[in-house]
This record gives structure tokens, sequence and C-alpha cells, in this order.
């Protein structure tokens, strides 16, 4: 017999039932003994006389609690926990069930831990009150699960991730990434695009790469017209005030083949016309 009872008690590795349990047992016989939330007990027993009564020992453990995004109230069995999430939790009793709701403003998770289960490395995502009415389950990641990076500029880029080459991201692609902090390189010389950002992923969860618009630029020089330079590349367009070039919006230096130490810098912030006298 075991407290509490229902515990598997295993012979030679071999399930024989559940306590309590009638078992006729030689001298030094072995049974170990398993539920959920508990240590597991192994017991040898000696002949001529009843075996005892066994108590099992309950698991207890260091738990953190993580929620997306983070900064939010926890309250635990009807306890309201001091502090905010990633919120830790010394001796989670593993032998018994938990309920916990974590909420931060109108946003909130309520989930349900059975015997034996804890966060462990769960990242919980908070969702409105109209969500949770609407019978959402709670929806957790392993807080090492990847996230994902939305490339929402029309226009595809080449990415480096943290120096890494991460090959060409179409228009509206995506890029997989761990999470945590990560510097971001992207370029597209088609539209004198060259920019370094840097962009914090969250498990499980997708995270736009803010990339700037596009406008037009149209070059007129006078008296001669020359073959439009922008940031350093030839645009193979003449500088006569007929032909617009495509780029992305910013700043960006202009200048004519021929002419060097005659750039001028423009912040584009839409279409615009740039009249040059040499």
């Amino acid at each position: 017999d075991t407290v509490p009872p229902g515990a598997r008690a295993l012979r030679g590795g071999q399930e024989v039932g559940t306590t309590p349990l009638p078992l006729a047992l030689k001298a030094g016989e072995v049974l170990r003994f398993e539920k959920k939330g508990f240590k597991p007990l192994d017991v040898r027993f000696q002949g001529g006389s009843a075996p005892p009564r066994l108590t099992l020992e309950a698991v207890k453990s260091l738990e953190t609690i993580r929620t997306f995004p983070d900064g939010a109230t926890v309250v635990l069995d009807s306890v309201k926990l001091d502090g905010v999430t990633p919120l830790e939790v010394k001796d989670w009793d593993q032998s018994v069930k938990h309920d916990l709701t974590c909420t931060r403003g109108d946003l909130l998770v309520a989930t349900r831990f059975n015997e034996g289960e804890t966060p462990g490395t769960q990242v919980f995502t908070l969702v409105t009150a109209a969500q949770t009415r609407a019978g959402a389950e709670p929806r957790a990641v392993d807080v090492h699960a990847p996230g994902t990076l939305k490339f929402t500029a029309p226009y595809s880029v080449r990415v480096k991730l943290d120096g890494r080459d991460a090959g060409e991201v179409r228009e509206g692609g995506t890029l997989s990434a761990p999470p945590g902090s990560h510097r971001l390189e992207v370029s597209n010389p088609r539209v004198f695009l060259r920019e370094t950002l840097t962009v914090t992923v969250v498990p499980g969860q997708a995270a736009a790469v803010p990339l700037p618009g596009l406008c037009n630029l149209t070059v007129n020089t006078f008296p001669n017209s020359g073959t439009v330079v922008v940031d350093g590349i030839a645009t193979q367009v003449e500088s006569d005030g007929n032909t617009p070039i495509q780029m992305v919006k910013g700043r960006h230096a202009v200048n004519v083949h021929g002419r060097a130490g005659a750039a001028q810098s423009v912040d584009l912030t839409g279409d615009f016309k740039l009249n040059m006298r040499f």
C-alpha cells in the first residue's frame, strides 16, 4: 500500500499493478513504485513480515512562468504572486494540480497543470478576454522555439543574420530565427537599399522587419546631362529629367558620372525631382 494510492508497482521493470495491491513477495525482492508528481521509490522486502505502508515523496521544483508579452501579473491557485513575468516560483509541488492565470492589461491566459506537469520551458501567449470566451486553447511554445521575421516591403532583400548570409528573401517572405536580439543586414542594389538594424525575436512569434517603402527620383542636370549615379551605383539613366529612378525612401547621395565631388544628398519621403547645375 502507498500514500497516496494509485502508484504503479514494477517488479524487474515489469508493471504488476497499482496500489493498493495484493502481491506475493519473496524475501529480497525489490519493487519500484511510480506516480506522477512523486519521486520513484525502490523498496526491498524482508521475509516473514507484512510490508509497511509506503509514503511517496512529492517532487518539488524551481519553475519559471513565462508569457508573451512579458510583464504579466501571476495568480497561482488563487494567490497573487509578487512580481511579473518572467517569474520564478520556488518549490512547485508536482504532486497536486495547479491553476495559473496571467494578466497584463486586457490580455490574459488561464491554464491548469495536472499532477506531474510543470511550466517547464513553455512561453504562454496572452490573448484577449473575447478570445478566451470563444474557447481558444492556451497557446504555449518552448522558450527555445524559433520565431519568424516577416519582410513586408514591396521588394526582395539579401539578408545577413548576425553576420551570416541567410540568402535572399522575396517580397512578402519570411525568415526563421532563434529567439533573442539579432543584427540584421539587408540590401537590394536595384532599389539602393543597404541597412543594418536590430530585431528581437520572440519564441513562436512573428516580427515585422521595418523596411522603407519605394519612391521615384527624377534627376535633371544642366547645362549638360550624364549617367545618374546613386549611392555610388551607376543607374544607366540619363540625367535629362525624363526617366524616374525607383529607390527606397530615405537619404541618398546623387551624382552624375564624371562629376567627382559634386554629389548631392537628398532625403526622400516621396517622389521627387532633383535639379542640379554644374
